[in-house]
Parts: C-alpha cells; structure tokens; sequence
C-alpha cells in the first residue's frame, strides 16, 4: 500500500527557492541575450534594429571566431584523451597484485584521505 504524503504543498514550499534562484539567474539571462541576438543595439543601448540571423552570419563568417572554436575543440580532444589515459594507466596499476604495491596503493589513496583531515583542523 502506498502512503500519502500528509503535506501537499510542502514539496513546492521546499522547492520554489532553487526554482527562483534559477530563473533569476540562468533562464532569463538566457532569455535575455538570445532576444538581444537578434538585434542590433547601439552601445549606449537607447536604439535597437531588428536584424535576425545576420548577427549569427556574422559569428560564423569570421576566420577569429573560427580559430577559437577549432582551438578550444582541440583543446577539450586532448584533455580528455590525456586524462583518461592517464587515469585509466594509473588504475591499472593499482589493480596489479605485485610486491610493493601496497604502499603504490597507500599513497594513491592518501590525498583522499588527508584532505578532510586537514579540512577538520
């Protein structure tokens, strides 16, 4: 059998502040620049032309915007081939059930372990 929960509002009640903080300060920024994306605005912002996709055009059409995608694309490729590699190395490493490896295993763990320690002081 299942119970009800004696409080129906109380779960919106717990809620309704994670959902302010929210849509204050992600969903209509959000909101707000894609808007303004389809404008242009003069730069003290008291004129504003409605000009679509050109902004968007503009964006892609540019060899400096391009450059920067392509980079940070890069980027991201080789961290994440690097670091897993690197952690997947590491792990099996760990794994192996050689001599010696007890302390390996010891110190690999010991930043884990003094950090809230530390933390406590």
């Amino acid at each position: 059998m299942q119970t009800r929960f004696p409080n129906r509002i109380l779960p919106y009640v717990l809620l309704a502040p994670s959902v302010i903080i929210v849509l204050i300060f992600f969903v209509i920024p959000s909101v707000q620049s894609l808007y303004l994306s389809f404008y242009r605005v003069s730069p003290l912002g008291n004129r504003r032309i409605f000009i679509g996709l050109e902004n968007f055009a503009r964006l892609v059409q540019d060899p400096e915007y391009l450059n920067a995608i392509r980079v940070s694309v890069e980027f991201a490729l080789f961290v994440v081939i690097v670091g897993l590699s690197a952690s997947m190395a590491v792990a099996v490493v760990a794994n192996q059930r050689l001599r010696g490896f007890a302390i390996y295993r010891t110190l690999l763990i010991w930043p884990y372990a003094l950090s809230p320690a530390i933390a406590g002081l």
